[in-house]
């Protein structure tokens, strides 16, 4: 009786908690963005345009509870539906309404310093744009109001808007010393202290250049790059701490996903050879066969070197550990199957005609 393999379904578990680009918009936003820019002639129109109208129609949110979101579309949706939102609200549609006009800008982390000169213990978030190619930052959180007894007071202001970088790092700290836009950024000592003698001098680093690399780097080394350069940023408290952690979890979604990519390589090359035994090797060369066996065993064996690399981070999402475990024991499985299939071609060509047909009903 003839045995025909069954194909080795593809394994496709690719999962992501990396900053997504923003997709599926809301058409009022698109609308809206059309609405505020379209008439306008510069940048630096369009920008105060879309300061103007966020900082005058959202209102902060102070009992807003922290919520994770699937992707950038679903903060834009919540806050132009809901009309309130903090500063993650604040700047992601600055964001998005920026990009939307084609005009380059940043959304930002960090953390600041309020008022009184004390640093609270959650985060922030700004936005910084460019325009005739210099760097300004703007906070259109706090240029839309302050708090009184956790009570919302509209307060339009200017003081946080167009802001040059040594300006604004007096009291808004970036976790990546990238998005100070300085030469020589200051540690977060520095900024614990309020020395900034730094931003006084000229310093070595190349913030353009950086930007621009991270612009193309895919998002596995663009986090890695991330990680390096706040670790080296003397960290002084928790929020930078858990802004690592989370670095370290997407780098570990990002090799994760990247060792399924090599799966399911392997397996596609495996599938094609698979067919072709079946059919018994009919209307196809050696050479072609060879190489998909052997391209396929590669393939699976680089997936099973990168998935390897997760067993030593203690900084894994629990949902990622059973896929992590289980795609493994499919690799092996797999490996052994194609090791096995090898042994089986190297058989096949160094055979007469009668024993190979006999080779395909054992």
């Amino acid at each position: 009786m003839k045995h025909v393999l069954v194909l080795i379904f593809l394994f496709y578990n690719f999962v992501s908690l990396a900053q997504q680009r923003f997709q599926n918009y809301p058409s009022n936003l698109v609308q809206l963005s059309n609405h505020l820019t379209q008439n306008l002639s510069n940048d630096k129109e369009k920008v105060r345009s879309i300061y103007n109208w966020i900082t005058k129609n959202i209102d902060y949110d102070y009992y807003k509870k922290k919520k994770q979101y699937k992707n950038n579309a679903e903060i834009i949706s919540d806050v132009l539906k809901r009309r309130k939102g903090v500063c993650q609200h604040y700047a992601q549609l600055f964001d998005t309404l920026c990009k939307l006009s084609h005009i380059k800008s940043y959304m930002i982390l960090g953390y600041n310093r309020d008022k009184n000169g004390e640093i609270p213990k959650e985060g922030h978030a700004w936005n910084a744009v460019v325009i005739n190619n210099k760097y300004y930052l703007i906070d259109a959180t706090w240029g839309a109001g302050y708090s009184v007894d956790n009570k919302f007071i509209r307060d339009l202001n200017d003081d946080y808007y167009m802001k040059k970088p040594e300006i604004f790092l007096q009291d808004h700290m970036p976790f990546d010393p990238v998005y100070q836009f300085v030469s020589n950024p200051i540690n977060q000592e520095d900024f614990f202290y309020q020395n900034f003698d730094k931003l006084k001098t000229k310093g070595t680093f190349n913030y353009r250049d950086t930007l621009a690399l991270m612009s193309i780097q895919n998002n596995t080394d663009k986090v890695i790059g991330q990680y390096k350069r706040t670790r080296n940023c003397k960290v002084t408290n928790t929020m930078t701490k858990t802004y690592l952690d989370n670095l370290l979890r997407n780098y570990t979604y990002d090799v994760f996903n990247y060792a399924i990519k090599w799966f399911n390589q392997g397996i596609n090359d495996y599938n094609k050879y698979v067919q072709h035994k079946n059919r018994q090797f009919r209307q196809v060369d050696e050479a072609t066969i060879r190489i998909l066996i052997t391209n396929a065993e590669k393939s699976v064996l680089q997936s099973q070197t990168i998935m390897r690399q997760l067993f030593d981070y203690e900084n894994i999402a629990p949902e990622l550990k059973g896929s992590i475990h289980k795609n493994f024991l499919n690799m092996k499985r797999s490996l052994q199957r194609i090791s096995d299939d090898i042994q089986f071609v190297n058989t096949y060509y160094k055979s007469n005609k009668w024993t190979r047909k006999r080779m395909f009903y054992k």
